[in-house]
């Protein structure tokens, strides 16, 4: 499995996404009415923060979304645009089937199936 890193918060973070960890954005962006993969293509900071949060919460026990939030502002005026933190968080969130279905996210910004799903959404 590749390892899907970002520098975000003054040190190198590695995405990774459990079942848990899905359910966890899910209940806190919506109260788990909605499945992860209809935000995908939701581009509101607040969702992006809390996809992005639910990737990294396994290096920070305590870790929060303005937290996560208080990192972008700095990644956006010093890396570059968030997208490139939303489409890696992406490629993890597939990668390690917490959706039940392996994906990956075309150049295009589009979901990609690997296993079967037709192609949902964009980021």
């Amino acid at each position: 499995m590749e390892e899907h890193k970002v520098t975000l918060g003054g040190r190198e973070r590695t995405f990774r996404y459990t079942p848990k960890d899905r359910m966890a954005i899910e209940q806190a962006l919506f109260g788990g009415s909605k499945d992860i993969v209809e935000l995908i293509g939701i581009s509101t900071l607040q969702v992006q923060a809390t996809i992005i949060w639910g990737g990294l919460r396994h290096e920070q026990k305590k870790l929060d979304v303005d937290t996560v939030i208080d990192w972008v502002e700095e990644y956006l005026t010093t890396t570059g645009p968030i997208s490139d933190l939303t489409h890696e968080a992406v490629r993890a969130l597939g990668e390690g089937r917490a959706c039940g279905w392996k994906f990956t996210l075309d150049a295009d910004g589009k979901l990609r199936a690997l296993e079967g799903k037709e192609e949902r959404g964009s980021a």
